[in-house]
Formats: C-alpha cells, structure tokens, sequence
C-alpha cells in the first residue's frame, strides 16, 4: 500500500515551446528597426520611455508598462522617441504551440499591442536568464525553465489593447508605407510617394515626420538598409547585385547608405553576421 499525490497533466505536449533568444536594450534617440524580418515570435516590454511601432495598416505610440508584439515573416517598423527613448527586454520563441500561446494573450498579427501589469517581474527573470551561459546542457534546461517562467508571468499579467491610437491624418501615411514596402525596390522617390499618395509633398512629409518621427527618406532607407541586411546574410548574391535588389541604381551609392546606417561596409557586415 501506499498513499500517493498525483498530477497528471492533461495533453502534456500542448504547448511545445522552443526558446531563440533574448535581451535588453537602452535605445538611442531615433535608433529604429525597419521590417527587420524574423522566423519566429518575438515579444518586446518597454522599461522605461517611449517610441513609436508600425505594422499593417497601424501605428501606435507606446510608453512603459506596455509593449509589442512581432510575427514571424511579418514587416515592421520602430523607432525610440526623440525627447525619451525607450529601454526594453524581448523574448523570441518558436514551436507549434507559440501560435496558440500568443493568441492566449490575445496577441496576433491584426493585434500586437498589449499593456503589462508585472513588466518588473519579468524584467527580473530576464537578468537571471542573461546571467547563465548556454554552454552546457544542465544551463540550456535552466534556461529553457526560466523561459517557461516567464511565459506563465507573462500570461496571466499581459492583456492586449484593442485599438490603436490613430495619429493625425493616418491614411496617408498608412499609404505611404505600404507604397514603400511594395516598391522599395524600384528606384521610387519621395516625390513619387507622394503622387501615389495624391498629397503635396511638403505636406505629406510634414504629416509623416509628425506621426513616424521621421523623414519619409530616411524611412525608405532603413526599409531598404534593412532588406539588404538580409539578402547578405540569406544569401551570397554581390553587393552589386543587393544594391539593385534594394532600389539602388550603382554599388557605390548604397555602400555609403549602407556604411551610414551600419557603420560598416556591406562585405563587412556579411563577415561579422556569419562569422567569418
């Protein structure tokens, strides 16, 4: 005889979960991330300060105690606010079950945004996770626990929000980033966004540094910075090749864009990301 206390937890591979990556960031003033393209799920909380997010057809405005959410092969664009920028922690994650997860959290790609309750919580899981080196098989499940610790904190403090605050005039500049994305790779101007936008200029760029924060050209070259980046690591096409791919018309050109917002060569940049 015995006198037994069990558990037995139903559908035990519900939830396969498999953690990539994370970390934390103190941004610069204006440092953005244009369509930086992800395989996975990766899910940022803000700290402190405040930025901007873009994806679909919205825009939000974001502070702390809140944060975004990106899916995978899913185009983006943010950037930390002038006057305070923003300092968070992100987690990526991947499996069948990543999915279901995030749409516990009534996260999706229509809904990325969402509010957190014990945001200083999981800022605290995420310096012991950053405090173990995955260089043994025992640090791999501590983090792989830690992961799950954090995911478990995360769900029951995390909640979306429904609707973005839409800034002035947001059709247009809806307009003009999707014209970007689809023909960043053609030779496009400014000039032309803003006849496809049907809008003068002068007062399309007015509107879109007030809702993005930034220039219409210098959004059009983090996009296209952005997309090299990975045709070089994706790919062994030449910097030649990438430069027309990216709406280049010569190699020169998009090397002192690329140099400019990198601060490296593109050849170099190939190098350091595969580990040459």
């Amino acid at each position: 005889m015995e006198n037994s206390n069990v558990l037995h937890i139903p559908d035990p591979s519900y939830y396969p979960l498999r953690l990539f990556f994370f970390g934390r960031s103190s941004c610069q003033p204006k440092h953005s991330v244009a369509s930086h393209i992800r395989h996975n799920y990766i899910i940022h909380f803000i700290t402190g300060g405040s930025g901007l997010f873009s994806a679909g057809q919205h825009i939000y405005h974001l502070h702390e105690h809140q944060g975004f959410f990106i899916s995978p092969d899913t185009p983006v664009f943010y950037e930390a606010s002038a006057d305070h920028p923003w300092e968070y922690f992100w987690i990526g994650i991947d499996g069948s079950g990543a999915e279901d997860f995030f749409s516990h959290l009534g996260l999706t790609a229509q809904s990325p945004v969402f509010e957190c309750q014990n945001i200083a919580a999981l800022s605290e899981l995420i310096d012991e996770m950053l405090s173990i080196s995955p260089n043994s098989f025992e640090n791999k499940l501590k983090l792989q626990g830690l992961a799950f610790l954090f995911l478990a904190s995360a769900s029951s403090s995390c909640s979306s929000i429904s609707n973005p605050v839409p800034p002035e005039a947001n059709a247009h500049i809806e307009r003009t980033i999707r014209f970007i994305q689809k023909y960043y790779h053609q030779p496009i101007t400014v000039d032309d966004i803003a006849n496809n936008v049907s809008l003068n200029r002068s007062y399309l760029a007015t509107l879109f540094r007030r809702s993005m924060g930034t220039t219409i050209q210098n959004y059009l070259m983090d996009y296209r910075i952005s997309k090299a980046c990975e045709l070089l690591i994706l790919t062994k096409d030449s910097v030649h090749a990438i430069a027309y791919s990216c709406g280049y018309n010569d190699a020169l050109t998009f090397s002192k864009a690329f140099k400019k917002k990198k601060g490296i060569s593109p050849l170099a940049y190939r190098k350091k990301e595969l580990g040459q």
